[in-house]
């Protein structure tokens, strides 16, 4: 009987078990993965014809697979929606759904998915000037390449992280990997592949200024596609060797030029042959034939005009303007320059209509209209101020991603390793109630077997209901350790992206006066004769501006690192407030005058504090400083103090501007800096007011605001107060 007993129970908790493991994936229904293949063919052709077909088949594949819970082929169309979100320009979007696709490969262990979707966010973030990105993840796709030994694949990668070790002008390991590319294509002799990989080569050694090494190589490469009958490629190289030679052997490259344009115009090619025409009318410009230049210029111009081609006719009239200009015919070059502000105003292309800035200053001097030129200068200047930011936001963020990367990816690792431990915890911890209960229910069942040992049954049925309610507690607790885990990978993405928003502002910031010294000390050695005293002297006041702006933000800037690596020392002391704040108010006693601001304290000689002299000044400089800048002409400003709860609470309060409610709860933070203009277009970035609650929280008090827009604010902050004299 006892065996008969044992034998069941044993019988049942294997069988249990057996039920609760999870079955192996079942083989894909062959018709059903043909239908899908089918689809995603249909997707590929659509990429090179019709990019609405494209997004219809990627997202039926996508839909399909969603609903059937295929990862594999869902990962597939991600794939494919990544790379049409690339073809429309949508990079962010893009980037998005091909780490999505990354993380669905890699859990199913699909090589072939991940390596391909690596490749193409490596484009996306080599398009985006992200270039240390695109690097790891065409180091990732060649690792997956070198695993199943697919020539055609590593050569790619190493071309590819050539061009991004070009780009961040790393030009010995460009030419390394390029180098490698074509010992690795020589080797399985893929003339293709050599071809471009000699032409790439050719490129990076120019740059690195072997102009004989890259020329042969240029003719190496051109003669492996003319060997290769691939004319498209031909005329690539004959273009390139035009670009080359343009400035060191001009004749040679308008017949290499020429040569190009008769093949492009044989394909049928008219964009790219347009597009030739237009270096070499460049390339006569350069030479001084403005006649001929002229001549291409307006027959561009036409054919453009005609097929309403708007970049084509926005760079063929913003050259003929300044070929007019060299040609002293001023009226067509007037002409033309209109129509080219015109067409950047369509187009909305800053760098296109920063340049039309230029051609039109230039134009303007050359006919002795200096005072016309003037207002021009100053719209090139702040468009190249905010070009230069929106061009150094991507070097910024990689530059901000390289400082914190070890750290970030160490603690992201590491949680999500956590996590993932905490899962299969909590699976095994599942996995084992099932099975204790399909105990109770056989001993259940068999309690008219085993009622000889109904005692003994007993004490095993509390055993196991004292072990079943311990593993729920168990399984709250590792529930609320994985909320806890994901709330701190919440908090370290928010963090490092006000970080990035930091470095983004500050970079802005730090520019914007270098821009405005640069452009009018220019005007001034190139022009001096030409303006008169007042002009000089408004050029020399916005020189001095931006001096001490640039000055007055640096300086934040150097404290603010500090506070960072803690490398500032405290030292507090009892001090004077009253003489504190009169050293702070001599310090913005020009500030204020310049604006006629009175400014009065109410600090009386009771009022002491424990604080650092320094971190204290800082503060003080820096609110006195920004009530000044936000407060109008004839405005005032006010510093008292008032003692509480053993507290010195010292104010700053003005007639100024004030702040908007929903600014208030954000001033000190860095999420909440902002670019503001004063009432004279005073500028400022945010980070004294992060100094200042720094500095307040070092010292054992606190920073805050009372304001309300038209009425002016209240900065207050509080310091330990000495009840007592000196």
């Amino acid at each position: 009987m006892v065996r008969y007993c044992l034998s069941i129970l044993l019988l049942s908790c294997l069988i249990c078990l057996a039920s609760c493991k999870r079955p192996n994936p079942s083989e894909t229904d062959q018709s059903q993965a043909a239908y899908w293949g089918k689809i995603e063919d249909m997707a590929i052709a659509a990429s090179k014809a019709n990019l609405d077909s494209m997004l219809y088949y990627s997202s039926l594949l996508h839909s399909k697979a969603v609903k059937a819970k295929d990862p594999r082929w869902e990962a597939k169309s991600l794939v494919l929606l990544g790379y049409w979100n690339s073809l429309k320009g949508e990079t962010d979007t893009s980037i998005i759904l091909l780490q999505k696709a990354i993380k669905l490969g890699d859990s199913i262990q699909d090589s072939a998915i991940v390596e391909q979707a690596h490749n193409y966010l490596g484009s996306r973030y080599l398009g985006t000037g992200l270039f240390r990105k695109a690097g790891s993840e065409y180091l990732a796709g060649l690792a997956y390449a070198e695993k199943k030994h697919d020539t055609s694949e590593i050569v790619k990668y190493y071309n590819n992280l050539g061009n991004v070790m070009e780009n961040l002008d790393n030009l010995g390991m460009a030419q390394e990997y390029m180098n490698k590319a074509l010992t690795l294509s020589e080797k399985h002799r893929d003339t293709l592949t050599m071809a471009s990989s000699m032409r790439n080569l050719a490129w990076v050694i120019k740059k690195s200024g072997d102009s004989v090494q890259a020329s042969r190589y240029f003719r190496s490469s051109l003669a492996l596609f003319t060997k290769l009958n691939n004319q498209r490629w031909v005329a690539k190289l004959y273009s390139d060797l035009g670009i080359f030679y343009r400035y060191q052997a001009p004749d040679s490259a308008y017949y290499y030029y020429k040569k190009a344009i008769e093949i492009y115009t044989s394909l049928g090619d008219n964009g790219t042959v347009l597009i030739t025409e237009f270096n070499m009318a460049n390339l006569l410009f350069d030479k001084g034939k403005y006649g001929e230049a002229e001549k291409i210029f307006s027959r561009i111009y036409k054919k453009t005009l005609e097929t309403n081609n708007l970049i084509g006719m926005a760079y063929s009239s913003i050259s003929l303007a300044s070929t007019y200009n060299k040609l002293k015919d001023f009226p067509k070059a007037d002409f033309f320059i209109q129509k080219s502000e015109t067409l950047a105003a369509q187009w909305n292309q800053p760098d296109f209509t920063r340049n039309v800035y230029a051609y039109k200053i230039e134009l303007l001097k050359s006919q002795g209209k200096y005072k016309e030129a003037v207002p021009v200068y100053e719209k090139y200047v702040n468009l190249k101020d905010s070009l230069s930011s929106a061009e150094n936001k991507t070097r910024i963020l990689e530059l901000q991603n390289q400082f914190n990367s070890e750290k970030k990816e160490f603690e992201i690792t590491t949680l999500k390793q956590q996590t993932t431990i905490q899962q299969t915890k909590l699976h095994n911890r599942s996995l084992l109630i099932i099975s204790l209960v399909a105990l109770i229910v056989v001993i259940t069942l068999s309690m008219g077997v085993i009622l000889l040992f109904y005692r003994r049954g007993v004490i095993v049925n509390q055993k196991l209901t004292m072990q079943s309610e311990e593993l729920k507690k168990e399984i709250q607790n590792r529930e609320k350790i994985q909320k806890y885990l994901t709330e701190s990978e919440r908090q370290l993405l928010k963090m490092n992206a006000s970080k990035d928003k930091f470095f983004s502002i500050i970079a802005h910031d730090l520019k914007s006066p270098f821009n405005t010294i640069f452009g009018f000390t220019d005007l001034l050695t190139t022009d001096f004769q030409n303006f008169n005293k007042d002009e000089i002297k408004r050029f020399i006041e916005n020189i001095s501006n931006a001096s001490k702006q640039a000055y007055a933000l640096l300086e934040n800037l150097l404290v603010w690192a500090q506070t960072q690596n803690k490398s500032i020392e405290f030292n507090p002391q009892v001090i004077d407030l009253e003489k504190q704040v009169g050293d702070a108010l001599a310090l913005v006693e020009t500030q204020a005058k310049a604006k006629q601001i009175s400014i009065t304290s109410f600090i009386k000689k009771t009022h002491w504090g424990i604080a650092d002299v320094n971190l204290i000044g800082t503060i003080l400089r820096n609110l006195l400083s920004n009530a000044i800048k936000f407060t109008p002409q004839n405005g005032s400003v006010e510093v008292s103090a008032l003692l509480r709860d053993k507290q010195v609470w010292i104010s700053v309060n003005d007639t100024g501007v004030g702040i908007s409610r929903e600014r208030l709860p954000h001033m000190f933070e860095i999420e909440g800096m902002k670019r503001t203009m004063g009432t004279e277009k005073e500028k400022g970035s945010g980070l004294g007011l992060i100094l200042c609650k720094e500095f307040a929280e070092m010292q054992g008090g606190r920073i805050w605001v009372e304001s309300e827009p038209g009425k002016g604010s209240t900065f207050t902050f509080s310091v330990p107060a000495v009840t007592t004299g000196k």
